[in-house]
């Protein structure tokens, strides 16, 4: 008896030092009810005004694979199966095809911003599929494709497209800011909260949150401007060409620079937002501390990262599994009802599949102003989905940060979570003696 419950202790104490095991909690932490009301906040928010952006700009084509390869043979294959062809998918595949395919006459249309939500989850989709696979090459591949997905975006209608960005960088940096707050005050002290302590949070740092993965944006950009003006000055009638080699030096070595910012930003920008949460602090510190582990932790911060992309992925799968079935099973009883009497029930709502629970995108079934309520349904059913992915994200990150912070000082996070807040709390005492 006592040397089972050694055995015991003994594997409780091996697991508990096994701290990526501590990602495995993400799951947990990103349903609690309190963090998907603040990511849905952020989530409808998003969709509302992508709607209602995109009545700035003209509609997007649109064409049936039938009728791609009757009236436009050159572009019926850049589309796989039988899903319908957008100007987005003939930028991606032929692109030289794109201004014949704009230009053409076709009987259906769709706004941007629905054209783009589904690129967007059809990448998503397949990014999934491949993280489960471990297919680092097919991952790389498409997320190469959505950056151009959101060029295309900027360059035909930017009208839409540069002010919904920005909008977006605002709300998920309000609302993954609340996220990451309410999800490191459970993670670091055990207390669970409402949704109000971590918007609470989020409004005051928001500027902090905003700041700090714009602020190596902005660098990159002003050292880009200053390999401009150099190129610029090479282009001077009398002096152009005996300063080229000095400005060429000159802006290789800024090149490097911006090259050490990119990685380090790619690496360690879903770190920005849990230092400020977990530490307190602001944008100065998020930005030191997320470029520190991405190069001084560098396998430690991969390691965690994939660890985090394949358990993200299952846990996705999961989700989509449940809001599919609940649609699934709520469409095979209208079939049944349907074989008393045929009352078409296809022209009123598209079977739901697993990758498109919405239906054939451009059939003319879902998303029209005759069912309104339905579509609502369906629009809230996809919101929850993506609400979860956008808790899932921060969580996620602010578990990984803490599991760094933690390698990088060996102290226990709830000590270093219990000095922030006491931090935060003289911090505030001596701002109200001056104020006296």
């Amino acid at each position: 008896m006592n040397s089972e419950s050694g055995t015991n202790r003994c594997l409780s104490v091996f697991f508990r030092n096994l701290y990526f095991t501590q990602i495995f909690k993400a799951f947990r932490v990103a349903i609690n009810p309190s963090r998907l009301f603040i990511a849905f906040l952020g989530v409808i928010l998003l969709i509302a005004s992508g709607y209602l952006l995109q009545n700035l700009e003209r509609e997007v084509k649109i064409i049936n694979k039938e009728e791609a390869e009757k009236f436009h043979p050159e572009v019926a294959d850049v589309s796989e199966g039988s899903s319908p062809i957008t100007e987005i998918d003939v930028y991606l595949s032929k692109p030289h095809e794109l201004h014949k395919f704009a230009n053409a006459e076709f009987s259906r249309e769709i706004g941007v911003f629905r054209a783009l939500a589904w690129k967007v989850s059809g990448s998503i989709n397949y990014i999934t599929l491949e993280s489960v696979k471990l297919n680092a090459l097919g991952i790389f591949t498409e997320l190469g494709k959505l950056a151009k997905t959101f060029f295309w975006s900027v360059k035909f209608y930017p009208l839409f497209a540069i002010p919904y960005y920005l909008l977006s960088v605002c709300v998920l940096a309000f609302f993954g800011g609340a996220v990451c707050r309410s999800a490191a005050i459970e993670h670091c002290s055990g207390t669970k909260t409402g949704p109000g302590a971590g918007l609470r949070f989020a409004y005051e740092k928001v500027w902090d949150m905003l700041c700090a993965p714009l602020a190596p944006i902005v660098l990159m950009i002003f050292l880009g401007f200053i390999i401009f003006l150099a190129g610029a000055a090479c282009r001077l009638p009398a002096v152009g060409d005996f300063i080229f080699g000095f400005c060429a030096v000159f802006g290789l070595i800024i090149g490097f620079v911006i090259t050490l910012i990119l990685i380090g930003f790619i690496a360690g920008v879903h770190l920005m937002a849990p230092t400020i949460a977990v530490e307190n602090s602001d944008f100065n510190e998020a930005v030191n501390r997320s470029y520190g582990y991405a190069y001084t932790k560098p396998w430690y911060l991969l390691f965690y990262s994939l660890i985090s992309i394949f358990y993200g992925a299952i846990c996705y799968m999961f989700v989509r599994l449940c809001a599919y079935l609940m649609l699934r099973i709520t469409y095979a009883f209208f079939e049944v009802s349907a074989l008393s009497g045929d009352w078409g029930l296809r022209e009123h709502w598209a079977r739901p599949v697993f990758f498109n629970l919405s239906g054939t995108m451009g059939s003319g079934t879902n998303f029209g102003s005759e069912h309104l309520l339905l579509n609502i349904a369906i629009i809230l059913v996809i919101s929850a989905i993506a609400s979860f992915m956008v808790s899932f994200y921060y969580c996620c990150s602010t578990i990984i940060y803490t599991l760094l912070r933690k390698k990088a000082d060996s102290e226990p996070i709830d000590k270093i979570f219990l000095f922030s807040e006491n931090r935060k709390h003289e911090l505030s005492g001596k701002d109200a003696k001056q104020e006296s």
